[in-house]
């Protein structure tokens, strides 16, 4: 577990704050987890997470979507290591997301 000091959660939203302002409020934002999917789920924004075969437990198991935050999209490895299947499956997501 990695532990943010006072400095770099500022830092973080920081950049979270620059990242909206560029952006729609319909923006989505696409994340490896980390800090950028946890504050755009708290603020509610649109995020698609991609996760590894074994994720944090936080993210649950076998759903696409996050109790903790309703307006995340989650995109899983089905065999650790092989992210194929997660980039077509986004692909195709967003393909869907542009017509």
């Amino acid at each position: 577990m990695i532990a943010l000091g006072h400095d770099q959660l500022q830092e973080a939203a920081a950049l979270m704050d620059r990242a909206l302002a560029q952006k729609p409020d319909s923006a989505e934002y696409l994340a490896n987890r980390g800090v950028v999917a946890h504050l755009a789920g708290a603020l509610g924004k649109p995020v698609w997470v991609l996760l590894a075969a074994q994720p944090d437990w936080r993210w649950g198991k076998d759903r696409a979507d996050s109790v903790w935050y309703p307006s995340a999209r989650v995109f899983r490895q089905s065999t650790l290591g092989d992210w194929r299947g997660v980039v077509a499956e986004l692909e195709a997501a967003l393909s869907g997301a542009s017509r």
